[in-house]
């Protein structure tokens, strides 16, 4: 089966599927990458608000790696 005949959203970041499986959608297929065979990609089904909560799950980490950021460059400022 081709990857490009799959109906549904592909997720490469096995971070974001574990999510997405939490909140209760469906991996269909799981595939190696075509450009890193070490690699897994996810198809999850199309179905709900998938797009939406993959967007929400996108800027949550966002936000935590951008507090993590600031709370690096204070401590370094404490040391210094």
């Amino acid at each position: 089966m081709n990857i490009d005949n799959i109906r549904g959203l592909v997720v490469i970041n096995p971070k974001y599927a574990k999510e997405l499986l939490r909140l209760g959608y469906h991996i269909v297929d799981i595939k190696p990458d075509r450009t890193d065979k070490r690699r897994s990609v996810f198809i999850f089904k199309d179905e709900g608000a998938i797009h939406e909560d993959l967007q929400d799950v996108i800027s949550k980490e966002s936000k935590e790696k951008e507090q993590n950021n600031y709370e690096r460059q204070d401590r370094n400022e404490l040391q210094n």
